[in-house]
């Protein structure tokens, strides 16, 4: 679209070029362009940079008579502008992302009324096509908020400008009481819970600060380092002290949030959110409000997530599970009366896991009733070699509570028994 809008520039004031420029601290990006192959320029030599200064349009009807420009390289070099019109493109609030221009190699009289219009009116149409794509790229449809991906951008911002300040993730429901008031209440019902908590929120936090939506019911904002953080925390406990209420259903908060300082001398090396977040999620499972990101936790949570991975793999892979026997000796006699079977897993590149490790993970899932069922088989397996053995004992295996809340385990271990 702004490629056929820059073509319609060129077509209608009759010019070799035609420019969509979007200005950044240091440079200026051409976004759409005709008649030059150039992708960027320098800042401090764009004449589109004087046109984010004015209102409604800047033009330069011979550069060589402007002192401002005589020795620009871009009049005294490639493209050779001599002729230049831009009008700037600004936003609903008034802030200048870029402008539309259109430049001649040779001097030019000044533009008509008429054809001023036909440039502010394809500036417009440029500004509606960048408006839609910032919508589509950085706001979050329902609430309106920023998005992850804008927050992102903006922490590279900061740090590019050896800015460090704080980012802080708050979140208000767990994902699985999000989920379950989806499945009892509706998608709707939780998209308006969503819109009550972004409203106080911003109340809270300030209309000086950002608020981005990253996750259900998460926010994120970025504060000054020497925030505090536990009047921060208080602030939120106190506005959400009162249930969150949508047709007469009370949602009560399950406040988490994490803080993260911002290091610039990292900057292409972390997932800043990802951090953060785990930050805010340690924080609310463990009670406590509020954590700040510690890089301990982080490697915990990630060797986590690595072995609950792995253990669907490890269930289908005879090598890694395995399962060694503790006796029960009668002193009497002298003679194993019973034993109980303990499970193992060597992981193929961590090695040995304990199972007080990756027991409690798989309870979180659905895979302890396959390690269960595993272990139930293995078992009996183990016992009728013994049998044919010659051997008369007792074997005993450990099960998850959640394996005896419905008869499938039961029914499973019977089945197997026979």
């Amino acid at each position: 679209v702004l490629d056929r809008i820059v073509a319609l520039a060129v077509e209608v004031f009759d010019t070799p070029i035609a420019l969509i420029s979007i200005l950044e601290e240091q440079q200026q990006w051409f976004r759409a362009k005709v008649g030059i192959s150039a992708t960027s320029t320098s800042r401090d030599v764009s004449f589109c940079g004087h046109t984010i200064l004015v209102d409604d349009f800047f033009e330069i009807p011979d550069t060589h008579l402007d002192p401002r420009f005589q020795r620009n390289e871009l009049v005294t070099g490639a493209p050779g502008i001599r002729y230049y019109a831009g009008v700037p493109l600004l936003t609903d609030d008034g802030l200048a992302l870029g402008s539309l221009c259109v430049i001649d190699q040779k001097p030019r009289a000044p533009m008509s009324a008429g054809q001023l219009a036909s440039l502010q009116h394809l500036s417009q149409l440029v500004w509606h096509r960048l408006h839609d794509l910032r919508a589509a790229s950085f706001i979050d449809r329902p609430t309106r908020l920023m998005n992850r991906i804008r927050l992102e951008e903006d922490i590279h911002r900061h740090l590019s400008q050896r800015e460090e300040p704080l980012l802080i993730a708050v979140d208000f429901l767990s994902p699985g009481f999000v989920n379950d008031i989806v499945k009892a209440l509706g998608y709707s019902f939780s998209q308006h819970l969503v819109s009550e908590i972004s409203r106080r929120v911003a109340s809270l936090i300030g209309p000086e600060c950002v608020l981005y939506r990253i996750g259900l019911t998460r926010f994120a904002f970025i504060k000054p380092r020497d925030e505090c953080l536990s009047t921060l925390y208080e602030k939120f406990s106190t506005a959400f002290a009162l249930p969150v209420e949508h047709d007469g259903i009370p949602i009560r908060a399950q406040i988490g949030m994490g803080a993260l300082e911002l290091d610039r001398h990292t900057i292409d090396d972390r997932d800043w959110v990802r951090l953060v977040v785990s930050a805010a999620d340690y924080a609310r499972d463990r009670g406590i409000g509020w954590a700040r990101y510690q890089a301990e936790l982080d490697i915990a949570q990630q060797r986590a997530f690595v072995l609950l991975s792995s253990l669907s793999y490890a269930l289908e892979e005879s090598e890694q599970l395995g399962l060694v026997f503790q006796p029960r000796i009668d002193f009497a006699s002298g003679r194993c009366c019973a034993v109980e079977a303990l499970l193992r897993w060597t992981h193929p590149t961590l090695g040995p896991v304990g199972p007080d490790e990756f027991v409690p993970l798989a309870e979180k899932t659905d895979l302890i009733r396959l390690l269960s069922v595993w272990v139930v088989e293995a078992a009996i397996q183990q016992t009728r070699q013994w049998r044919d053995a010659g051997y008369d004992f007792k074997v005993a295996i450990n099960v998850s509570p959640c394996d005896l809340e419905g008869p499938a385990f039961t029914d499973r271990l019977i089945q197997a028994l026979i």
